[in-house]
């Protein structure tokens, strides 16, 4: 263990001084500094930190001269804290540093260990406990101790021997025994001196006794008859006590309390009708006119509105019918007209066939006459190429041209043919996808019509669906305003009831409860955290307990039970924080109630918490808390005997409560104003209140199902509305397909037709080709003739005869025909157009006359249904407020029942509580005499058990036996003839036998004690005995020890030399008169090994400086010798009671260079030992320490404050050779003229300075 840092704050001339970077070194430590710089003032500061010497009681002055008094303000309190190092645990700390302060100021001194506060006597034992004893001061040697040592005499050695060794300790617990001795010895003188006047009065009182004896006889007989006596009559007392006890308590049972319950009952009653009844009745019927009233208003509203609504629909109506008629005239002209168009479209039909086929029979005969006619025009040509040409071969030439064009033209009408026939096929192609596409586009509009259709109907299934849905929504809306009507009285009674909750508790408790549910939600204390009040975790077993238990637990229903302090710790923060109220808690961690005490418990008292209160097992600890020691009587008698005798709180049933601090507490409870009664009707009204809170918020949300549902439906229906119009706009689209697609066809079948008549016109112009070119083919080759041949002569005739038909009969037949079908084609075809237009004018098309009937039935039947719909809301309104004032007007008619019935109930308790109080204190009359009974029974009892209390000690039972069977006008005879012989006793002293016995007793206790005095007194003496042999061994035991040290320190110090302590004795003296006086007043025998210390003189010292020479004496050596041989007593005395680190200040100021190394040597070699290294701080002017010392600190002085800092070695042992020069230059202006000796001297001084610096210089 050794010191670590220290910190100073106005200490001396230290203003702050805070700690040291590298601290001490567990080595050597050397301080240097100037004079005056605050050396000693540091090592002061570790005596005064720990309490040592001068500093170890300080007084006011002393303590004012400690604080720092430098410049600046003046300092009003200081400090020095030390830090040990306690690696090795020789503290009784457990921890490795230990840090002890002590602060003083102008009035207070204090200790700290460990930054705690603690006393000096804490400081010294843990610092005994160390190594630091308390009778060796020489672990810190200051300035003048040294010297001081040189100069003592052996006699001063021998004390400071017999200190270190500790016999102060000795000498107090001997000066301890001797006092204790002598005052044992002083109350043994009294003891005796008492016995003798004991002895001397004894034998005065023995002459007394016989007469006394004759005296106590009589006095016994008086005694034991005046025993019976009271005996007899304290149980007759008894008797008649248990008799009026038992009918007075049946009177209280059966006859007072129940009169007390009815009048209580009666004014409950009264108090309820006045308070709730009547107030209730009053503001029903009152609200219930009122409401009578708006159902009036509201029906005449409502009547209105259904009037307009009616007219509304039947003119709506009206118009739907004429609507409806309209549509029906369009729909039946459109219908003939259809039919018309049908009927003229199938005779279109009809004709159109026969109109082709008589084309085709025209077309036929004019074709056959343009064959014919070519025919005749080619054997003309053929019989005029006679003429034109000379020769055969000219001719066939000629037509060979002819042939050639013939064929050049035949083959462009293939080309044509080929052209118009790709035409029809394509048209055809072209003509059965439109028909296919047709067949698609009516598939769908057929979908669509359908889709619609359906979309219609389930349309106004919904529409039926959301009229009952209105319906509902409707009801749900009266059903939500009744139960509105429900809760807002059931809210005024709620507010009620937590008014009068809160005026029956304190008003910032009250802040405080309405507060704690926002708080626990907000802090997340759940229910098992914070369990509520004491009132809402208990119930009663019966009603009747009610009073008795509000009256023991008062204001303490209302404190809050918890788990833990921490969390009423969090509410109580809360509630500072928001100002908000206050409230007690009960945590139950923290709670340790007194069970409760079943001793108590009998028939007439029963503990409120077992037999009248039921609680959750969670809060059982709460409730023993508060009801643990609260008891229920039978009675107020009954309470204030078991109150005094138990010292608990015992209440009645009617609520008169005795408490154990001595209160009684009784009289009228107001029931307006219970507690309990408060408590109950919140609940109930609470109850109530969420009932019907629930039952609104399910009529709510019924409500809400319907609208929710209506509006549901209503986006259905327009969803289904949308969709059908996307049905008929997408059929629109549809229809205008179709149409596109007709048209189509009608162009596709004109070019077909058109095709096919140019088809026709090639066919016959390529079978004119062909005719002709084979006719020429077939002239090529033969004869040029101007004549026809025969068979062509016959063929031109039957040409002419075929030709002339045609023109006459067949085509003009044909042309007839063709034109009256072309013609009766086109009237028809008109007509059809006509009709088309005509249609279209009436519906906008043919096609969609059906739709627009049904779209228009459609628009008008929502119209219908909808005000229909707002007919039977506003019929419904009107029956529903017909029966809402059917309603109001009965609720109003029983309103005001219940109102006649109230005061009728009012005046009849009233009559009832009139013939209860007179009843009541007839009750009471004669509960008072039956009290007044008791009083004077009691009073009987107690005075003649007082009696016999004052008869003293009874005579034995067998003489009271005698007396058992007589009676109480017997004993009085025989009492009064006892008495008569007594009379003769008069003169004698009563008292002798008593104070023989007493004074006999007192003897020999007084004999007991004197015994226990002589063996205390023996006991002392042998541990003086005892003290003064420990003593001795430890003086013994301390020289040995330290002679031994010297002997080596010395040897270690001066090599060469030697030195020993000498113990002196009385027999050393010279004197032979003194050792006569000191044998006589010293009998004792010596212990060769523990010689007797009252023999020793002083302790003297002999020393030589050589190995050969003379031995000195303390008083024939030098300055230099005597502080050598001081320190090497000094370091014996401290070998043999070592300390954890040492302090000297200045040690070596007196020794020259020589002696100064012996000595660093030493300190270094005690500091560095393996088994048991020391810890040194010492302060020096001198560089051997320096040198040695294993880190060195400066002290410097400025400004009249002194500051402490690190130096290296070279550093300090720099300052220390400066030093000694300046001391050297001082020192030859004042001995100018001074010896050569003493300039040597500073000379090898400064020399062997300069030398070890040189050293440590190397070193580094």
């Amino acid at each position: 263990m050794h010191i670590l840092h220290i910190t100073l704050h106005n200490f001396r001339s230290f203003k702050q001084q805070g700690e040291l970077p590298q601290g001490f070194s567990p080595g050597t430590n050397a301080i240097v500094g100037r004079n005056g710089s605050g050396k000693s003032n540091w090592l002061q500061a570790v005596q005064f930190c720990l309490g040592l010497g001068p500093f170890a009681v300080l007084r006011a002055e002393e303590r004012q001269a400690i604080l720092h008094e430098g410049s600046g303000r003046a300092a009003v309190h200081a400090f020095v804290e030390v830090v040990l190092d306690n690696s090795q645990h020789r503290l009784a700390v457990a921890a490795t540093t230990v840090t002890i302060r002590r602060t003083i100021g102008w009035k207070k001194d204090e200790f700290f260990l460990q930054r705690q506060r603690c006393t000096k006597q804490e400081i010294t034992s843990l610092l005994e406990g160390a190594g630091f004893s308390k009778q060796n001061p020489y672990y810190i040697v200051q300035q003048g101790k040294v010297q001081a040592l040189c100069t003592m005499s052996d006699l001063e050695r021998l004390r400071l021997l017999q200190q270190v060794a500790g016999t102060v300790l000795y000498d107090e617990k001997k000066r301890d025994s001797v006092s204790h001795m002598n005052d044992n010895q002083g109350r043994l003188d009294q003891v005796n001196d008492v016995l003798q006047e004991m002895q001397d009065k004894l034998t005065d009182l023995e002459s007394e006794k016989q007469e006394l004896q004759a005296y106590q006889k009589a006095d016994r007989q008086r005694r034991a008859l005046s025993y019976a006596l009271y005996e007899k009559e304290c149980t007759k007392a008894r008797r008649q006590l248990a008799q009026i006890d038992e009918e007075r308590q049946t009177h209280l049972t059966n006859t007072l309390q129940q009169l007390h319950h009815d009048v209580k009952s009666v004014h409950d009653r009264i108090r309820n009708i006045e308070s709730s009844v009547l107030p209730v009745s009053n503001a029903s019927l009152k609200r219930w006119n009122q409401q009578v009233q708006r159902t009036r208003k509201q029906n005449a509203a409502n009547r209105t509105t259904l009037q307009t609504r009616q007219d509304k629909l039947h003119s709506m109506q009206g118009m739907l019918d004429k609507q409806k008629a309209e549509v029906e005239a369009n729909r039946s002209h459109a219908e003939e007209l259809q039919a018309q168009l049908t009927k003229a479209e199938r005779q279109l039909e009809d004709v159109k066939p026969m109109r082709e086929f008589a084309e085709k029979e025209l077309k036929d005969a004019q074709q056959e006459r343009r064959e014919k006619e070519e025919s005749i025009q080619g054997f003309y040509a053929k019989q005029g190429r006679a003429n034109d040409f000379t020769t055969a071969e000219e001719r066939d030439t000629f037509l060979q041209t002819q042939i050639q064009e013939i064929q050049e033209h035949v083959d462009t009408r293939r080309d044509k043919l080929a052209q118009h026939r790709q035409t029809i096929q394509s048209a055809a192609e072209n003509q059965e996808k439109e028909n296919s596409r047709m067949e698609k586009v009516q598939s769908q509009i057929s979908e669509k019509s359908k889709h619609l259709a359906d979309l219609t109907k389930s349309s106004q299934v919904l529409k039926e669906k959301q009229i009952q849905l209105q319906n509902s929504r409707t009801s749900a809306w009266t059903q939500v305003g009744l139960v509105g009507n429900e809760l807002k009285q059931a809210q005024e009674a709620f507010n009620a009831a937590q008014l009068r909750l809160s005026q029956s508790r304190p008003r910032s408790t009250s802040d405080g409860l309405r507060a704690l549910p926002d708080l626990k939600r907000r802090l997340g204390i759940t229910d098992r955290q914070c369990f509520g009040t004491v009132l809402e975790n208990l119930s009663l077993t019966d009603s009747k307990y009610q009073s008795c238990v509000e009256m023991a637990a008062q204001n303490a229903l209302f404190h809050v039970i918890v788990d833990t302090d921490e969390t009423s710790a969090r509410i109580v923060q809360a509630l500072e924080q928001q100002k908000c109220g206050r409230l007690t808690f009960l945590p139950l961690s923290r709670l340790s109630p007194r069970p409760v005490a079943d001793s108590i418990a009998s028939d007439d008292v029963r503990s409120l918490l077992s037999d009248c209160i039921q609680h959750d097992p969670a809060v059982k600890v709460a409730m023993l808390h508060v009801f643990g020691q609260k008891w229920l009587a039978r009675s107020s008698d009954i309470a204030a005997e078991v109150c005094r005798r138990h010292e608990v709180d015992v209440v009645t049933l009617d609520g008169d409560l005795c408490s154990s601090k001595g209160a009684m507490t009784g009289g009228y409870l107001d029931a307006q104003k219970s507690r309990f009664a408060a408590h109950i009707q919140h609940k109930e009204a609470e109850s109530i209140l969420e009932k019907k809170q629930a039952e609104l918020q399910e009529a709510q949300n019924e409500l809400q199902r319907f609208q929710t549902d209506s509006q549901t439906c209503q986006h259905s229906i327009q969803r289904q509305n949308t969709q059908q119009d996307q049905l008929r706009h997408q059929k629109e689209q549809l229809l205008a397909q179709l149409a596109a697609c007709k048209s189509k066809l009608e162009s596709l079948s004109s070019d077909s037709q058109q095709a096919t008549e140019q088809v026709g016109e090639e066919e016959t112009a390529l079978k004119t080709g062909e005719s002709e070119l084979q006719r020429l083919q077939s002239e090529l080759g033969t004869p040029l003739d101007t004549n026809l041949s025969e068979h062509d002569e016959r063929l031109l005739q039957t040409a002419k005869d075929a030709l002339d038909i045609l023109m006459k009969e067949t085509l003009p037949q044909a042309q007839s025909k063709s034109s009256k079908l072309k013609l009766q084609e086109q009237k028809l075809r008109l007509e059809v157009k006509q009709l088309d237009e005509r249609l279209g004018q009436l519906v906008g098309s043919k096609k969609d006359v059906d739709e627009d009937a049904e779209e228009v039935e459609q628009v008008d039947e929502e119209t219908i249904v909808e005000l229909q719909q707002h007919v039977e809301e506003a019929k419904m309104q009107y029956e529903r407020g017909q029966e809402d004032a059917k309603n109001a007007q009965a609720s109003f008619a029983e309103a005001k029942e219940n109102w006649n019935g109230a005061k009728h109930d009012l005046e009849k308790y009233k009559q009832e509580d009139e013939n209860l109080a007179k009843a009541l204190e007839e009750a009471n009359e004669k509960a008072e005499r039956l009290l007044n009974k008791r009083s004077m029974c009691i009073s009987k009892r107690e005075t003649y058990t007082r009696k016999i209390q004052e008869l003293g000690s009874l005579p034995p039972p067998s003489e009271l036996e005698k007396y058992g069977d007589k009676t109480i006008s017997e004993l009085m005879k025989m009492l009064e003839s006892v008495n008569k012989k007594l009379k003769k006793y008069s003169h004698v002293n009563k008292k002798a036998f008593d104070q023989f016995v007493n004074f006999s007793e007192q003897r020999e206790t007084l004999l007991k004690r004197k015994d226990e005095l002589d063996q205390g007194a023996a006991k002392v003496k042998e541990l003086i005995d005892s003290l003064d042999r420990q003593k001795d061994e430890a003086i013994n035991r301390t020289f040995r020890g330290v002679s031994s040290h010297f002997r080596d320190v010395f040897k270690e110090l001066v090599p060469n030399g030697a030195g020993e302590l000498i113990m002196r004795t009385a027999m050393d003296e010279d004197d032979e008169d003194m050792d006569d006086d000191e044998e006589s007043t010293s009998p004792k025998k010596s212990d060769p090994n523990n010689p007797d210390v009252s023999l020793y003189r002083g302790i003297g010292i002999k020393v030589r400086f050589s190995a050969v020479g003379e031995n000195y004496m303390m008083s024939q050596l030098s300055g230099g010798q005597k502080a050598l041989v001081a320190l090497a007593l000094i370091f014996s005395i401290q070998r043999c009671d070592p300390a954890p680190f040492y302090m000297f200040d200045e040690l070596d100021q007196a020794l020259d260079s020589t002696y100064r190394a012996a000595v660093a040597n030493l300190i270094q070699r005690q500091a560095n030992d393996k088994e048991n290294p020391t810890q040194f701080i010492v302060t020096t002017f001198r560089p051997e320490l320096v040198a040695v010392s294993n880190r060195c600190y400066g002290v410097s002085h400025q400004n009249k404050v002194s500051s402490i800092h690190s130096l290296s070695r070279k550093d300090a042992l720099k300052f220390v050779a400066n030093l000694m020069n300046e001391e050297e230059a001082v020192g030859e202006v004042a001995t100018m003229a001074g010896s050569k000796t003493s300039r040597s001297t500073m000379s090898r001084k400064r020399k062997v300075a300069s030398e070890i610096a040189q050293d440590e210089s190397v070193t580094a």
